[in-house]
């Protein structure tokens, strides 16, 4: 199931959001838990240091002061606290009878830096405990009776140490917890729907030039192709600049489209004209024919104009054909290797005869030898195509140069070359155009379409070749070839 983007985004920033407060709010629990757990050790390393100072060392034994009768929370029935004392032997000398039944492991620390563990209380609660290990004082005599017992004054060994362990529930600590815990879930919970209720107001208005970019978007239709280039353009002024990228290729690609269909509709008026003008002429001789009786010689006359008209006819509706084939990729091609003189030569026969009528000058420069690996048919079909263009637009007593140049006995670039060209650097790009005329020379001939070169661009495309046409003030066209395979052994040449 499609989302759209506002859900997107709402989804995006309720996640965000939760886990960015989920983050904050497992710091500032660990944060809380740790000033608490502070807090309880330092009450609890308070009260084992105050016990310690009323345990002293007394006619050769460890003797405490402290009487647990005397302090409620050692005394009370509801969760009191534990202490013990041990000798350094391991003989218990002062505890609780209840903490008997606790199975614990003995802790201790220096008296300025007890050491702390979690335990079970009896009664399955949970408790905290602090140990020390220290040496009592020596205890000394009141004021009232300075005189020295005669067992003080016999001690002259070194005085035990003691180990003095409390406990202490942890129930109070554990509810603060809960608590702050609590209260942190629903400052979190809160936060999430605050932030998921601002953004469902925030998305739309955010979205609203993204909403108006896809009105304008469906406003388009086939009509507008036709206009101006604004009407069938996508306003990117207001676009976000997220989606800017994306409007400009928009954009490129309505170019794009609106240049094929003008080229389509004036492809197809051509194409009615091109056929239009010949039939027309037919239809004309013909319907003359027919007004008046004609003598044998004046009806062969005839006869070969309208063949003439015919062929030309025939001659662009098939060239059209084969450019269609080309550029749908029908056209296969069959490499081989051809010594490249004798291709030309074979191919200039077909001209020769119109060239010296008008008194051009053909010249060749092709290396004997010279070898090309291509598709045949289509390299001839290349090759006379400029050819005919060189032949049909050069000047009267003008010039035609045919020159290849190879490096290690390898074709680099062949160039059609002729005198007699009127057209502008500016027009070159459009002299692969279907139907394109840009010079008087070519306006005036009427028996060429146009398509030569548009067609000699879908051949040098299929066959891998540049085609780069150049056309200069002195009047010089030339068309050239260039991306040439690498010739092979015909024996090797793979199909």
């Amino acid at each position: 199931m499609r989302s759209s983007i506002q859900r997107r985004l709402l989804f995006s920033v309720g996640l965000t959001t939760t886990g960015m407060l989920l983050l904050a709010g497992v710091m500032l629990d660990y944060a809380i838990r740790d000033a608490l757990i502070a807090n309880f050790d330092a009450a609890l390393t308070t009260d084992v240091q105050t016990f310690a100072h009323l345990v002293d060392f007394e006619e050769g034994e460890v003797r405490s002061e402290f009487d647990e009768r005397t302090i409620p929370r050692f005394s009370r029935l509801d969760r009191p606290d534990y202490y013990e004392l041990q000798h350094e032997d391991g003989r218990t000398l002062e505890r609780l009878p209840e903490l008997a039944k606790v199975d614990y492991q003995p802790v201790a620390g220096p008296l300025t830096a007890p050491e702390f563990r979690n335990l079970i209380l009896p009664g399955g609660r949970l408790g905290r405990q602090a140990g020390v290990r220290f040496t009592p004082a020596l205890h000394q005599p009141d004021v009232d009776d300075p005189i020295p017992s005669p067992s003080d004054q016999a001690i002259t060994g070194p005085i035990p140490s003691v180990t003095l362990m409390m406990a202490r529930d942890t129930h109070d600590l554990n509810r603060t917890m809960n608590r702050v815990r609590w209260i942190i879930a629903g400052i979190l919970g809160g936060a999430v729907l605050v932030s998921v209720a601002v953004g469902k107001l925030l998305i739309p208005i955010a979205l609203e030039p993204l909403h108006a970019t896809a009105q304008r978007i469906s406003q388009l239709s086939p009509d507008h192709f036709g206009a101006v280039e604004e009407r069938f353009m996508v306003d990117a002024s207001h676009a976000p600049e997220e989606i800017l990228a994306v409007v400009d290729r928009l954009n490129e690609l309505l170019r794009g489209l609106r240049n094929v269909l003008s080229r389509e509709r004036a492809f197809s008026a051509n194409i009615a004209h091109e056929l239009r003008t010949p039939l027309a002429g037919l239809r004309t001789i013909l319907e003359v024919s027919l007004n008046r009786p004609r003598s044998t010689e004046e009806s062969l006359a005839t006869t070969k104009q309208c063949l003439q008209i015919t062929i030309q006819t025939q001659t662009v509706i098939e060239n059209i054909l084969t450019i269609a084939r080309l550029q749908f990729g029908l056209t296969r091609v069959a490499l081989e290797d051809m010594e490249l003189e004798g291709l030309i030569a074979d191919c200039w026969q077909s001209y020769s005869s119109r060239a010296q009528a008008r008194g051009i000058v053909y010249r060749s420069v092709v290396p004997a030898g010279l070898h090309i690996t291509t598709d045949r048919q289509s390299f001839r079909i290349l090759c006379n195509n400029l050819m005919d263009n060189a032949v049909s637009y050069t000047n009267d007593a003008g010039r035609i140069t045919i020159d290849a140049n190879a490096e290690n006995h390898q074709l680099v670039a062949i160039s059609f070359s002729n005198t007699g060209s009127q057209l502008s650097a500016d027009q070159i790009p459009q002299a692969t155009a279907p139907f394109w005329r840009g010079d008087t020379a070519r306006a005036d001939t009427g028996q060429h379409a146009g398509l030569g070169l548009s067609l000699c661009l879908e051949l040098s495309r299929i066959l891998g070749l540049q085609l780069i046409i150049k056309s200069e003030l002195s009047g010089e066209f030339e068309v050239i070839l260039k991306g040439f395979q690498p010739s092979q052994d015909a024996d090797h040449m793979s199909v």
